[in-house]
């Protein structure tokens, strides 16, 4: 799943992101399963992050922290397993100077992995890769650097086994019996 944060209102974004129940605005007459909802065993690819208001940027924290989430208008929490790509044009270190982006957000603490060869995957950004052949490499790597065990690979993922193996079936990838 995808979202270009810069195409939609700021309203929108919200909705889009954590999804409504009925009534929860002028116009919400049905459901609707936000993106991290939909994207729940996958990745959601934030394009222009940047943009995202504060409030929020405070709102997705909490959700990628928490693993869960509450639709606009809504007092169930929705349990989600994603991964979250973002991307941005703007120089997000200088947004943080100024306070117009969240530093939390910019470094998910304790999680950044120093930068050295074992710890660090390179993708390109220029629309060479597909956001699924970037989740691909991404996961061949972890393999590759686990000799192909499941569990660590998951681990250096923060992810489960269980969609680990999803994705490597899906991929086709070695690393299953």
């Amino acid at each position: 799943m995808e979202l270009n944060c810069a195409a939609l209102p700021h309203e929108l974004v919200e909705a889009e992101l954590f999804g409504y129940e009925p009534g929860a605005f002028t116009g919400a007459k049905g459901r609707h399963h936000g993106l991290l909802e939909q994207a729940d065993g996958g990745t959601l690819f934030l394009d222009e992050i940047g943009e995202l208001e504060l409030a929020t940027q405070a709102k997705l924290l909490k959700a990628i922290e928490d693993k869960r989430f509450r639709r606009l208008g809504g007092e169930k929490e929705i349990q989600v397993d994603i991964q979250i790509i973002a991307a941005s044009n703007e120089d997000l270190q200088q947004m943080i100077r100024q306070g117009h982006f969240r530093e939390d957000l910019y470094h998910l603490p304790g999680q950044t992995p120093p930068v050295d060869e074992d710890s660090t995957i390179r993708l390109p950004l220029d629309g060479s890769l597909s956001l699924e052949e970037m989740e691909k490499r991404i996961i061949q790597t972890a393999l590759e650097r686990t000799a192909n065990n499941v569990t660590a690979a998951a681990r250096l993922l923060n992810t489960t086994r269980e969609t680990l193996r999803y994705r490597i079936r899906k991929y086709h990838l070695p690393g299953l019996p």
